[in-house]
């Protein structure tokens, strides 16, 4: 069986915390909700679309945790280390401007993100 169909059997729905020899539900939740969210944005950099590269994809909070950024997966997209490390704490507005900079367009970059934010994640999290 792939990996999928087991969390689809095995993952309960509530939040309590279950071993699978060394990992724990929580930790295989995280990794879900994030391969999940990659999914939903394509595997590729929702700020950059690829053109830094996309070797090392993670996780951006869309707002930040520190300007009271919730730690939802509505909040989250796909972003290469790049681009993540270059937005750091700022709003996309700055993002976009600091890409431009280095010379990678930000041309639709604030409705892409704001796509990728209200896509049904009902639908990603099978």
């Amino acid at each position: 069986k792939t990996i999928t169909e087991r969390l689809n059997i095995m993952c309960p729905s509530s939040d309590l915390l279950e071993v699978w020899g060394d990992v724990t539900y929580s930790t295989v939740r995280q990794s879900w909700r994030k391969l999940s969210i990659f999914s939903r944005d394509g595997q590729l950099c929702v700020y950059c679309l690829g053109a830094s590269g996309c070797k090392n994809l993670s996780l951006d909070h869309v707002i930040p945790q520190v300007h009271g950024g919730p730690n939802i997966p509505s909040n989250f997209v796909t972003a290469c280390i790049s681009c993540n490390s270059t937005k750091k704490h700022a709003s996309l507005e700055v993002l976009c401007e600091r890409l431009e900079r280095k010379g990678i367009s930000s041309e639709g970059l604030i409705e892409r993100t704001r796509a990728a934010q209200s896509a049904p994640w009902s639908k990603y999290e099978r």
